[in-house]
């Protein structure tokens, strides 16, 4: 069978010359060593596996007022889903930079009453640094053949890519209310301790950062467990200020002036 991708896919040319079809943001890429067993395809990695092939796909029962609707929880590999991703990010405030590794899950419904996207969520590779995560963390870890004592530079150097994270997830303006955005934190972490990798490790934390956790607790609805605040930038503003406020004294010169006589 012949597939011939549109743009919300990508071809991967094995060794043997196979071409493997993957959705557009699947986390594999030049350089990865791919393998099969039980007709999947896998990533071998420092702790585990990652899956590449099928891409993650899960079925969901959306309760919506009265009514029950059928939907999935999938990569992103159809053109209307790219279409309905994009429309979905320019809502965001962010809008669509970032940096690292990224994944895109949408909830997709093919009822004609409900749009075909109806949210999206992307799963990255995780911050440096976080210092609730660094304290949370210091207190010492094991997994398996992944252990630690403490979480000082030379864990952050090594071990982050242990830790994804949740950098967008957008839902549907006229479906918001509706459980939606816990919907797609629950799939977001199935995914990531199936699918994703980063720096030849299987993230084995999913955090979450973010203003509208304050408001709408979907993401402990979810599973998800508070851990801290971040420390913003006041510390840094008034720094700046007192700098600005002495170089402005420093800097001040006597001005003389007199009256132009004609």
């Amino acid at each position: 069978m012949r597939v011939r991708p549109g743009i919300s896919l990508k071809r991967i040319v094995l060794n043997s010359e196979e071409i493997l079809v993957v959705p557009r943001y699947a986390v594999v890429g030049v350089g990865d060593v791919i393998y099969r067993s039980n007709g999947r395809r896998f990533l071998k990695l420092q702790n585990g596996t990652s899956q590449v092939s099928p891409p993650y796909r899960r079925r969901v029962a959306l309760r919506l007022g009265t009514r029950t609707f059928e939907a999935t929880a999938k990569e992103l590999d159809r053109d209307d889903e790219l279409e309905g991703y994009r429309q979905l990010s320019a809502m965001h405030y962010r809008g669509d930079r970032g940096f690292g590794r990224k994944a895109v899950l949408v909830l997709r419904s093919r009822h004609h009453d409900l749009p075909v996207v109806l949210g999206f969520v992307e799963v990255t590779t995780g911050f440096l640094m976080n210092r609730p995560r660094t304290r949370l963390l210091a207190a010492g870890f094991r997994d398996g053949s992944v252990r630690w004592a403490g979480w000082g530079s030379e864990e952050m150097r090594t071990r982050t890519s242990l830790v994804c994270r949740i950098s967008r997830l957008v839902i549907s303006p006229e479906l918001r209310g509706h459980g939606l955005g816990s919907i797609l934190v629950r799939h977001a972490a199935l995914y990531a301790r199936s699918h994703f990798h980063a720096g030849g490790l299987r993230p084995l934390f999913l955090e979450l950062t973010a203003d509208m956790t304050k408001f709408v607790p979907f993401a402990e609805r979810a599973g998800m467990h508070y851990i801290g605040e971040t420390e913003g930038n006041l510390h840094r503003v008034a720094k700046d200020m007192r700098y600005l406020l002495a170089s402005q004294t420093l800097m001040r010169t006597p001005v003389s002036a007199m009256r132009a006589r004609g």
